[in-house]
């Protein structure tokens, strides 16, 4: 695992964070608000793939396809009308 700004690795940034947005964005599909929680949750069931909290998180604020619904609360930004 790397550790730093993604700026600074980005081959990083394509190999586990692009494999982890489409992860949650597929945990995500049936349209509702989902908590962070409930996707670290939903992510270790589906794939048998523990993640922290920050990990989600940053994510979940850094990629476009996801929209912040209210703290700790996200849906897929084309499930929200955007």
């Amino acid at each position: 695992y790397t550790f730093g700004l993604w700026e600074f690795y980005p081959d990083a940034k394509e190999k586990t964070g692009g494999r982890l947005s489409a992860q949650i964005e597929e945990v995500m599909q049936d349209g509702r608000s989902h908590r962070v929680a409930d996707i670290m949750r939903n992510l270790q069931e589906k794939f048998g793939q523990r993640v922290s909290r920050s990990t989600v998180a940053s994510v979940l604020v850094r990629e476009d396809q996801f929209r912040k619904i209210k703290r700790g609360m996200f849906k897929l930004r084309k499930e929200a009308g955007s």
